[in-house]
Order: C-alpha cells, then sequence, then structure tokens
C-alpha cells in the first residue's frame, strides 16, 4: 500500500502562493514545492504521489511548465527492464535538493504508479492542448498502460507488483481511471487499437463490483489477497475508510448516486481534513479532489 508524506497543511492553494519554487529546481521536487517547503537536502520520493500532486496543480492552474518538466523527467526515468523484467516501470528515487538523484530499485506499486501517470498525461493535455511530448514517447506510454494488463489476472484485477498477490481497491481504482484516461488520450491523438485496453477496464469494473463490493453493507473490501479478503471499517481511517472515495474519485460510480452520497458523507463525517481531521498532504489532496468531484468542480 501507499506511504503518504506526514506534513499537514490548512490550505494547500496557501501553500502554493507562498512557495518559492523555480525552474532550477528538480522536475520531482519543483511540483513538490507547491504542497510542502523544500528545506531538507535529501528526498525520498515516490513518483506516485507526484503523480498526484501534479494531476491537482494542473487542475488549480499551480505550475503547467513545471508539470510539463516533471512528465519529461518521468520519460526519461523509465525502466527497461526493471528488476522484475518489466518495462516502462519506474522506481521511486532519492533526490537531493542540489538536483543529484539515485534510484532506489523500489516500487510501492507498478500498477498504481502507471494508472496515476496516464491520468496525469490526459489532464495536461486537457488543460494544455500540446502533443508534442505526448507523440514523442508514444510507444512509452503504449508500455506504461500495458503495465496495467499485464499486472491484471483472471479475476480482472490487477496485482500491485509482481512479486506479491496483493490486489487493492485503491489501486485498481487507479487502473480503471487510468485505462479511460489512456483511451481518451488515444482518441483525442488519432493513436488507433484501444479495443483491447476497453476491455481491459471494463474486466477490472467487473473485478471490482464482483470481488470487491461483497461486504454487503455498502462498504468495498479494501483489499483481497490469495482468496483472503480485507474487510473494511468506517471506524478505521487507513486503508479501510480512505480507500472508499476512491471508487468515486476515479468514476467507478457516478458522483450523483446514491451509493456516491452515501459513500461520501460517511467519509467526511468522520475525517473531514476541513473540519481539523488530521491527514497527510497526498491524502487532503485525494479528499479534496474527491469533493471537487461531488460538487461537480
Amino acid at each position: 500500500m501507499k506511504r503518504f508524506l506526514t506534513l499537514t497543511v490548512c490550505s494547500l492553494l496557501m501553500m502554493a502562493a507562498l512557495s518559492s519554487c523555480t525552474s532550477q529546481r528538480h522536475p520531482a521536487l519543483r511540483v513538490l514545492e507547491f504542497f510542502r517547503p523544500i528545506d531538507i537536502d535529501v528526498y525520498f520520493v515516490e513518483p506516485y504521489a507526484i503523480n498526484l500532486f501534479s494531476i491537482y496543480a494542473l487542475r488549480h492552474d499551480l505550475d503547467y511548465s513545471g508539470v510539463e518538466s516533471y512528465i519529461d523527467w518521468y520519460f526519461n526515468n523509465l525502466n527497461y527492464p526493471d528488476k522484475n523484467g518489466l518495462t516502462g516501470s519506474i522506481y521511486d528515487y532519492t533526490i537531493y535538493r542540489n538536483g543529484h538523484q539515485v534510484a532506489n530499485n523500489t516500487y510501492d506499486s507498478v500498477d498504481a504508479y502507471a494508472g496515476t501517470f496516464l491520468i496525469l498525461l490526459w489532464e495536461y493535455y486537457q488543460r494544455t492542448g500540446k502533443r508534442e511530448l505526448l507523440d514523442a514517447n508514444h510507444f512509452k506510454i503504449l508500455d506504461i498502460a500495458y503495465l496495467i494488463l499485464h499486472l491484471q489476472e483472471s479475476d480482472g484485477l490487477a496485482r500491485a507488483i509482481p512479486e506479491q498477490s496483493q490486489k487493492y481497491l485503491m489501486d485498481n481504482c487507479e487502473n480503471y481511471g487510468g485505462l479511460g484516461a489512456f483511451i481518451k488520450l488515444c482518441e483525442a491523438l488519432g493513436w488507433p487499437d484501444t479495443d483491447y485496453y476497453e476491455q481491459a477496464r471494463l474486466a477490472l469494473k467487473h473485478g471490482i463490483e464482483t470481488k470487491l463490493d461483497v461486504q454487503q453493507d455498502q462498504l468495498y473490501l479494501w483489499a483481497v489477497d490469495d482468496g483472503a479478503i480485507h474487510r473494511s471499517s468506517w471506524g478505521t481511517f487507513y486503508p479501510d475508510a480512505f480507500a472508499q472515495i476512491f471508487v468515486i474519485l476515479y468514476g467507478l460510480i457516478e458522483p450523483d448516486s446514491e451509493r456516491a452520497r452515501y459513500i461520501w458523507n460517511e467519509f467526511i463525517s468522520r475525517y473531514d481534513p476541513e473540519q481539523g481531521y488530521q491527514m497527510d498532504i497526498l491524502q487532503q489532496v485525494v479528499v479534496n479532489m474527491t469533493r471537487e468531484k461531488m460538487v461537480g468542480l
């Protein structure tokens, strides 16, 4: 499961306004600086987190050129192949404030890194209309999308990483959203042959509905693991309750549906950062993006 930054702030946009971000900053740290101060010498950076920060930055008009630089960096640091023989994955990095970086040869999840990056690419194209960077990396984008299919199993769900059997609700919602974004991007840019990916996307949805939506109390399981199920409780923030809002954020259910309203109201009545519930900055971004979807922004 994801690790999250341990910084809490009152207002993400206020943080952005006060940022001293410069174009000379390492691309990943340039995005990160909108959400926390760059005030130490070395950072452990998960591309998954920077993907979500970048999506949020684009939606709030924070730094288009900085996000573009990060996307270019991501493409240039893909693995061909990685330690598991996968092509198009990306490792976590140790990044120094002076710009030096070291690949850690680790990733928290292959599938969710890929899914959120595909969502970022579609967001970038929608916001900027620029296709040059995307066309130049067409085949890398195909490799990234195929990672999800490679990890997908016969039940429709994808494993987080090849060497483990866990299939997480959060990741599979991100996979569903990522493949949907990839298909839209292909259609917008005139790239052919998306039928295979659409079939995989529908299989993901079916897997979530039949393997993770089985608690019979309007809560989804937060994971399955070699036949074992991991039940969720509203009384546990992470991963149980937090995972529930991913089905709204990534389009598994419509925000105006009764199910979505139930999930959102139950979650926010317990864990609203605007009412003082303490969560880290990346979790706040996820909650804020879900809130915006629920209110139609």
